[in-house]
C-alpha cells in the first residue's frame, strides 16, 4: 500500500510543482522592481525629469536632485537586499540597474545650472549616495554576482547594442568599463563634495541665493560648461537606449513581469510618472517660443540657411527688375494708345456736331 500510494501521489506532486518549476526569473522582483506599471512609471518620470531641464534659465532643475535621488536610492536599497539574499537572476539585476541609471542622469545634468545648487544640501547628498551606490552595484554584478546569483531558468543574456551572454567575453569587458567608470565617478563625487561645501557655507551664513562670484566658483568646480550640448545629447540617447535595452532583455530572457495595473505597487509609480510628465510639459512649454526664436536665429547665421533665406529676397529682386522692364516697355505703348484714343474721341465729337 505504501509503495502504491507513493507512486500514485508522485504524478500529483509533479503536477503541483510544475507551474513553479516553469517560473522564469524572480516573481518578487517581477512585481516589485520591474513590473509593467513600475517600468512605464519610471520611463515617464525620467522623461519628465529630462524636460524639467528645459525650464526657466535660472531655475531649471530646482528640486530635481532630491526627487531623482530619493527614487534611485530607494530602488538601490531594494536592489542590494535582493542581491544579498540572491532573490533574482543576473539579467534581472542589470535590468534594475539600467532603470536606475536612466533616472539618475537627469539629476546629474542639473549641476550645469549653478543657480539651483545653493540651498539643495539634501539633494546633493542623496545624489552622491546614488552615484556611489550604482558604481558599487555594477562592479559587484560583473565581478561576483554573475557567478553567484541563480539564473532562475533565464537565458542570462542582455542587450548591449547586441544580444550578449553574461558569462561570455562581455563580462570581462564590462568589468573593465565599470572599473574605469568608478574612477570617473570618484572624480564626480569629489566635485559634489566641493560643491556641497560651498552650499553649506551659504546655509551657515543664511545666504539664500548665489551671486555672480558664487556662480563663477561653482562653474569652475563642475567644469561642464564646454560640454553642455554633448551632455544634453547623451541624456536623450541614454534614455532611448535604456528603454530598448530593458524591454529586449525582458523579452530575450522570457521574463513575465507583473502586468496588473490594479496592483498598488504598479499603480503608484505609474500615476507618479504621469503627474511628473504633465507638470514638466507645462514647465518646459513656456520656453518653447524662446527655443524657436533661438533656433531660427542660429539657422539664419549658417551658410546654407543664409542661402535659403536669401532666395526669396533674390526672387523678389528679379521680379521687381522684370516688372520694371515690363513697365518701361509699356510706357511708349500706353502713350501711343492714349494718342489714338484722343484722336478717336475728336472724330466722334466732329461727327456728332455735323449731325446736329
Amino acid at each position: 500500500m505504501s509503495a502504491s500510494s507513493t507512486n500514485s501521489t508522485s504524478p500529483l506532486a509533479f503536477s503541483k510543482a510544475s507551474p513553479q518549476s516553469l517560473q522564469v526569473g524572480s516573481s518578487e522582483a517581477a512585481q516589485d522592481l520591474y513590473g509593467l506599471g513600475v517600468r512605464v512609471g519610471f520611463y515617464l518620470q525620467a522623461l519628465g525629469m529630462n524636460l524639467y531641464n528645459y525650464g526657466d534659465k535660472h531655475d531649471y532643475g530646482k528640486g530635481l536632485k532630491v526627487a531623482s535621488g530619493a527614487i534611485t536610492v530607494s530602488i538601490m536599497a531594494s536592489w542590494f537586499e535582493y542581491a544579498a539574499r540572491k532573490l533574482f537572476s543576473p539579467s534581472e539585476a542589470l535590468i534594475v540597474l539600467l532603470v536606475v541609471m536612466c533616472l539618475s542622469l537627469p539629476a546629474k545634468t542639473t549641476l550645469l545650472n549653478p543657480h539651483t545648487i545653493i540651498g539643495e544640501l539634501t539633494g546633493l547628498a542623496v545624489l552622491l549616495v546614488a552615484e556611489l551606490g550604482v558604481c558599487v552595484a555594477l562592479v559587484w554584478t560583473f565581478a561576483r554576482l554573475v557567478d553567484t546569483l541563480p539564473t532562475l531558468q533565464t537565458s542570462n543574456v542582455v542587450f548591449i547594442f547586441a544580444r550578449v551572454h553574461l558569462n561570455s567575453w562581455f563580462r570581462y569587458a564590462a568589468l573593465a568599463c565599470c572599473a574605469v567608470d568608478s574612477i570617473t565617478s570618484l572624480s564626480f563625487a569629489i566635485k559634489i563634495v566641493r560643491v556641497t561645501i560651498v552650499a553649506w557655507q551659504h546655509y551657515v551664513t543664511e545666504k539664500a541665493e548665489a551671486d555672480n562670484d558664487d556662480v563663477a566658483k561653482l562653474e569652475n568646480i563642475i567644469d561642464w560648461k564646454h560640454m553642455k550640448w554633448s551632455i544634453q545629447l547623451l541624456r536623450w540617447m541614454l534614455f532611448a537606449w535604456t528603454i530598448v535595452a530593458v524591454e529586449l532583455t525582458i523579452q530575450w530572457n522570457h521574463l513575465s513581469p507583473t502586468a496588473n495595473l490594479k496592483n498598488p505597487g504598479q499603480l503608484m509609480p505609474l500615476i507618479t510618472g504621469i503627474i511628473i510628465l504633465v507638470d514638466s510639459c507645462f514647465v518646459s512649454g513656456r520656453r518653447v517660443p524662446h527655443f524657436l526664436r533661438k533656433a531660427r536665429h542660429s539657422l539664419q547665421k549658417s551658410a546654407l540657411s543664409a542661402t535659403l533665406f536669401a532666395c526669396p529676397d533674390m526672387l523678389f529682386r528679379v521680379w521687381k527688375a522684370l516688372w520694371g522692364n515690363v513697365t518701361t516697355l509699356r510706357r511708349p505703348i500706353n502713350r501711343l494708345f492714349d494718342v489714338e484714343m484722343h484722336e478717336m474721341a475728336l472724330v466722334v465729337t466732329q461727327r456728332a456736331g455735323e449731325v446736329n
